[in-house]
């Protein structure tokens, strides 16, 4: 049995002061599917709510953040390698991923000795 969910959702993106910045990682999804996994420093810049390359997205996840830029790039590596956007590559963030816990599969190792990268 389907639940019925809305499709708008009001967010309430007013900053404490004009001087709150608030970091954060944002996915990107289109149609169900992860297209880009990013992080910055400030979401009230907006950087978050735009689509990228101009590629089109119809939802958008948004998790606080460190303050810590390396903290916050680790986790931005490590949700990439994990949830592998169709936007971004992937093999370029393993190894800060690596840093924050990630490891890839024997299986993924298998494949890529299979296609010869």
């Amino acid at each position: 049995m389907r639940r019925n969910r809305k499709s708008v959702i009001t967010i309430n993106l007013n900053p404490i002061s004009s001087n709150h910045r608030q970091p954060g990682i944002y996915i990107h999804y289109y149609e169900g599917q992860v297209q880009y996994v990013g992080e910055t420093v400030n979401v009230w810049d907006g950087r978050p709510f735009r689509a990228s390359r101009n590629k089109p997205v119809d939802k958008i996840r948004w998790l606080k953040a460190s303050q810590n830029d390396l903290l916050r790039k680790k986790w931005e590596a490590y949700l990439v390698c994990k949830l592998k956007p169709t936007r971004q590559n992937v093999r370029q963030y393993e190894g800060l991923a690596s840093r924050a816990g990630y490891v890839v599969s024997k299986k993924e190792m298998k494949k890529r000795k299979i296609k010869g990268y």
